[in-house]
């Protein structure tokens, strides 16, 4: 009986071992062409297929191997030999403000650099697959969750070997060599979430990771091993660096996106990764206060995309066949996820008769100049519809042309009672307005404004302060204007500073000392260095004469200071000073002109003024019910529409 049971088991296996050689022999319609691509590289790339056609145990790393091949032709890294030097220097150097000029000086300029792009298909190697692929696997095996992870988000979310244009690097294991052992740190080791958070709460307080951002950097993605220990970049590298961390411990991680900010210039990039159901479970470098809850963001989306490694059927470029695609929605490996974000808010507009079924229309957002594709949608019965809408966020009904953005609608709200604002202007029913700034309060003023609380002027003789007088100490939170604070002064002093009642925090601007009406001028002195060691942040910048430079010392740096030594002794009888600002409201002097959005699709101008000294602007005979922008002629490059409404400016 035995022996017969063993041949029973002993024929199934010969006849799966049958099946599986022969659908190795008969490749998919899309592995074939992926191979074909390969050129020379071909070979390379069937010894991983066949390597797992050996025995039916690696049926499923097969499909892996397949899965892989199969949208290899679409990645690449892109390489100059430049940006590979730059990579190896960040690597092994402490980052800073200066990190791209002194790389730069020694190597010459990062910017406007010619890139070869190297296919993995045609570069791939065979052990490197399955050095890749077999790793993966004991991870996605190793994990206490792994089986609550469907082999569709293995695929995505585990077993890939790049994130964006790396180089190929062998970073799983370096990454989980590192991070593995914290596993065994954490209470409910089996719950994903609390593992994730572990780490998470680990690269964020880690003083060894704080994220030094720059917005100068214009490079490929950098690489895994070049962020293992360099903390240097902006939220590209921020999501790779955790979805490297994540997917090296068999988290499923990914990145969440909006192509283009509905009410900022640039994009924006975040992390998921996924529980035990299966659900995605966000988080952001800055914007996670706790792991697992819903990220408190300021940051409108108007839009959600997933980035994939597989070619999605669904991206615009496979969609459409077409090389007329707006530039941020020509990418195959995005998918819209609004549904999981976003609430089942619609809009729908009837369209010209000249549009026909199946023809695409956009979803626009204004970036500070133009209007900017975000999503798209196709025409049905004369009509185009557009579902999981944000609210507060300004939207327009395009069509794109020969790169061209042509209104088909009215700009419009999204109500959080799910009703759309269309913003059409009343020219009849004229309105005055009164207008202070061409653009909202940043997002960092808040937090910055409370630093002047309780900062000192002060006026003294000796170059140690320690015969200080205070002059004038600021009782209240900063405003973004000129202050102006006469003082009963009739002391005479050698030296005058400013000095931060918050830790290192200073963020003084600009300071004008006066005796009667002669401005001061002297040897700038203070706290040396800066945040980050930025030379555009140090003490001396509060006397540059340029609002947008201000003085920021290093946290840890008590009562940061920073003044003029005068060339002989004067009273101070008044004080002028700016706190950090966006150089955004109503400047005196400068040339202003305000437009408004009209029916035939542009702006329309409504008058031109130079500014006084009241830090405002008015305008009669102005729409009611109407999109405004506010141009400054005279400087600066920031400007958000918004509308009038109860005498005040209401940005999107």
């Amino acid at each position: 009986m035995l022996r017969q049971k063993n041949q029973i088991t002993k024929y199934v296996f010969y006849l799966f071992a049958i099946l599986l050689t022969v659908s190795c022999s008969r490749y998919s319609s899309g592995l074939e062409w992926a191979l074909k691509q390969a050129g020379d590289n071909r070979a390379e790339l069937e010894k991983v297929l066949e390597h797992y056609c050996q025995t039916p145990e690696d049926s499923l790393k097969l499909k892996a191997a397949e899965f892989l091949i199969t949208n290899m032709p679409y990645h690449y890294t892109l390489s100059n030999a430049v940006v590979d030097s730059f990579r190896l220097h960040i690597a092994s150097h402490t980052p800073g403000a200066t990190t791209i000029s002194d790389f730069e000086e020694q190597f010459g300029p990062l910017a406007n650099l010619r890139y070869q792009r190297l296919y993995d298909i045609n570069v791939m190697t065979a052990d490197y697959l399955i050095r890749n692929i077999d790793f993966s696997f004991r991870l996605w095996h190793e994990a206490p969750w792994g089986k609550h992870i469907s082999f569709d988000n293995f695929c995505e979310e585990i077993l890939p070997y790049r994130v964006g244009n790396e180089p190929l690097e062998n970073w799983k294991e370096v990454y989980y060599e590192r991070y593995r052992p914290m596993l065994d740190t954490v209470a409910n080791g089996h719950d994903p979430v609390a593992v994730a958070g572990m780490l998470f709460k680990h690269l964020y307080n880690n003083e060894d990771w704080a994220l030094v951002y720059d917005y100068n950097l214009n490079t490929p993605d950098l690489g895994a091993l070049a962020l293992l220990d360099m903390r240097w970049g902006l939220c590209r590298e921020q999501v790779s660096m955790f979805v490297y961390t994540m997917r090296s411990v068999g988290i499923p991680t990914g990145i969440l996106t909006y192509v283009q900010a509905p009410d900022m210039v640039t994009a924006h990039e975040w992390n998921y990764m996924r529980d035990t159901t299966g659900k995605a479970v966000g988080f952001d470098y800055y914007n996670t206060k706790i792991f697992g809850e819903d990220i408190i963001d300021h940051r409108k989306r108007g839009k959600v995309f997933r980035k994939y490694f597989q070619l999605q059927k669904e991206s615009l470029p496979i969609l459409s066949k077409s090389q007329n695609i707006p530039p941020k929605l020509n990418n195959e490996f995005i998918k819209e996820v609004s549904s999981e974000y976003l609430p089942d808010n619609m809009v729908e507009i009837s369209v010209d008769k000249k549009f026909r079924n199946g023809d695409f229309m956009y979803l626009s957002v204004f970036n500070n100049t133009t209007w900017v594709p975000m999503a798209w949608s196709n025409v049905e019965n004369g009509k185009v519809q557009f579902r999981y809408l944000q609210p507060d966020v300004l939207y327009q009904i395009s069509d794109y042309k020969l790169g061209q953005v042509i209104p088909v609608s009215a700009p419009f709200v999204m109500n959080r009672n799910g009703t759309a604002d269309f913003l059409v202007a009343d020219t009849v029913n004229n309105q005055s307005v009164r207008l202070l700034r061409k653009h909202y309060y940043p997002e960092w003023w808040e937090r910055t404004r409370i630093c002047a609380i309780g900062g000192r002027f002060q006026g003294a003789n000796k170059p140690d302060f320690s015969d200080a007088v205070t002059l004038y100490t600021i009782p209240d939170k900063a405003e973004m204007l000129w202050e102006n604070i006469p003082l009963n002064n009739m002391q005479t002093f050698n030296y005058a500073r400013y000095i931060t009642a918050v830790d290192g925090r200073n963020y003084i601007a600009e300071i004008e000392f006066y005796d009667g009406d002669v401005k001061l001028s002297g040897k700038p002195v203070g706290t040396e260095g800066s945040h980050l060691n930025d030379p555009d942040k140090t003490s001396d910048k509060a006397f540059d004469s340029e609002p947008l430079t201000y003085y920021r010392a290093e946290h840890e740096i008590k009562g940061s200071w920073t003044g003029l030594e005068f060339e002989q002794p004067h009273r101070i009888t008044s004080i002028r000073y700016l706190f950090r600002n966006d150089d955004n409201n109503i400047r005196p002097g400068d040339a202003y002109e305000l437009v408004y959005w009209a029916e035939d699709g542009r702006w329309r101008p409504l008058g031109h003024q130079v500014a006084g000294n009241s830090y405002e602007l008015h305008f009669d005979s102005v729409p009611t019910g109407a999109l405004f922008l506010l141009h400054n002629h005279t400087r600066g490059k920031e400007e958000r529409p918004f509308t009038y409404e109860n005498g005040e400016q209401i940005w999107w």
